[in-house]
């Protein structure tokens, strides 16, 4: 049950990654602006990370919570 979660998490923490270049300290804001612009491939990634998840969080909730 805990594994199932942390697997879509790298997914989240993939996104940070590109977005700021770090993958656990994301630091994308800094004083006087960002520190890098969101590579262009960023917003594909991630309408195609939020069509996935929506799937995953109902499969979450028919395994979770009703059963």
């Amino acid at each position: 049950m805990f594994m199932w979660p942390t697997d879509d998490r790298e997914l989240f923490v993939d996104l940070g990654d590109m977005a700021s270049g770090q993958r656990i300290t994301h630091a994308y804001l800094v004083p006087g602006g960002v520190r890098n612009d969101i590579p262009s491939e960023f917003k594909t990634k991630a309408f195609e990370f939020i069509n996935y998840f929506e799937k995953r969080l109902k499969e979450y909730d028919k395994i979770f919570y009703n059963k």
